[in-house]
């Protein structure tokens, strides 16, 4: 196999034998100078064909461990669903995981405030969530809390293929650039909108418009987290309020701080990485 391109330490770009691109990951094949013949193909533990050039970012900044892991957890979710996948639930997953393993060692740690509903409208995907949980801890040595099981779950039905009218896919998708659009204003940003980071959060987004939940009340855990962010990132916070009144004026559907503290987290997330990383009250 030839190693084109470095992404990581353990991740690169390969050709197999047939001329056929692929990302690799194994323990240190990316290490030596590229390009290189790797002759033993022992070493790979993982490969994947018809990687689209936005998802080379997590190869580069995600741990090999986890877009491994997120793989095995997807294959084992498309055995066990009666629905088919996105074809980038692995990455969707992976970029998940690494996040959530971002706010536990920060100690941001909250409830998902539709656990039951969860258990009870969706317990293959909750069930997949925990033999998530169970891997990261034996494999990675990762103890993520139990909570963090039903926002996996979130993110699995997320990549679930749901077939909707085409009216209602363009409603919200251009309700979804009506958001994109208060928030480069608000938070004086151009976001790509063919970004993996674009992607995300506009999956956030459709799923929120999917659960139509009203949240009238927060944990009190989150209610520590949510007033902490929102007075580190006050211009975060007057922006997801923008959003709010935007979804409330949509649907006439007034969600609750429960749901803004998601959203401060997806819109730091997303200006973090059009260069806006800090605030000043």
């Amino acid at each position: 196999m030839e190693v084109i391109k470095k992404l990581g330490n353990n991740a690169a770009i390969c050709k197999d034998n047939s001329g056929r691109e692929l990302i690799a990951l194994g323990l240190g094949i990316g290490f030596p100078k590229c390009p290189y013949t790797l002759d033993d193909l022992s070493k790979i533990e993982r490969t994947f064909y018809n990687v689209d050039n936005e998802y080379l970012y997590l190869f580069e900044n995600v741990d090999s461990n986890i877009l491994a892991l997120s793989a095995d957890v997807i294959d084992l979710a498309t055995t066990m669903l009666s629905v088919s996948l996105k074809e980038n639930a692995i990455y969707t997953l992976a970029d998940h995981l690494n996040f959530a393993v971002i706010r536990l060692n920060k100690g941001m740690i909250f409830n998902t405030p539709i656990s039951n509903e969860l258990r009870d409208l969706y317990p293959v995907e909750v069930k997949v969530a925990k033999y998530t949980l169970n891997l990261m801890k034996k494999k990675l040595n990762i103890e993520l809390p139990e909570e963090e099981m039903y926002a996996i779950a979130m993110n699995i039905i997320n990549s679930e293929e749901i077939l909707s009218s085409t009216s209602d896919v363009f409603v919200k998708s251009e309700f979804i650039l009506e958001i994109v659009h208060l928030i480069e204003a608000q938070m004086h940003i151009s976001i790509d909108k063919n970004s993996f980071n674009y992607s995300r959060f506009a999956s956030h987004m459709q799923y929120l418009f999917r659960r139509k939940s009203e949240y009238t009340e927060i944990s009190s855990t989150n209610k520590k987290l949510f007033e902490l962010l929102k007075n580190e990132y006050p211009m975060t916070y007057q922006c997801v309020l923008g959003i709010k009144e935007l979804i409330f004026n949509k649907f006439n559907w007034n969600i609750g701080d429960e749901e803004l503290l998601y959203l401060i987290l997806h819109v730091n997330r997303l200006c973090s990485h059009e260069g806006v990383t800090n605030e000043s009250a």
